[in-house]
């Protein structure tokens, strides 16, 4: 038995990811981290990331998927695993703001470049 949560299949994929994390804090957003990383996994309700700044909860975060043409979306970051040794930090985002196109597209992208299982 699973306490998996997701609506949505995740795809395994490495797509290169602009973003930008904010605090949530009193009521303001404020820029707490931003950078390029690639996707772990990918699905219609949200992503895994490898992302080094420790992250605060709640936060939000910005994404624009650098696929053939760029995909954006806004998320809520549901988790942070700061990692040890050779796992590194990640963390989970469930898409908040995301057309319905770009979820569609970023689907399709994932099931046509998805890596193969180890």
């Amino acid at each position: 038995m699973t306490n998996e949560k997701r609506l949505y299949t995740r795809v395994r994929i490495k797509i290169p990811v602009n973003y930008r994390v904010w605090d949530l804090e009193e009521g303001t957003m404020k820029t707490h981290a931003q950078g390029r990383t690639s996707t772990l996994d990918v699905g219609q309700g949200g992503a895994r990331l490898p992302i080094r700044t420790p992250t605060k909860l709640p936060g939000a975060i910005e994404l624009e998927f650098l696929a053939p043409s760029p995909i954006r979306a806004t998320g809520r970051i549901r988790w942070f695993h700061p990692g040890h040794g050779e796992d590194p930090p990640r963390l989970g985002v469930e898409f908040i703001e995301i057309t319905n196109e770009d979820r569609h597209r970023l689907l399709l992208f994932g099931l046509k470049h998805k890596q193969k299982p180890a």
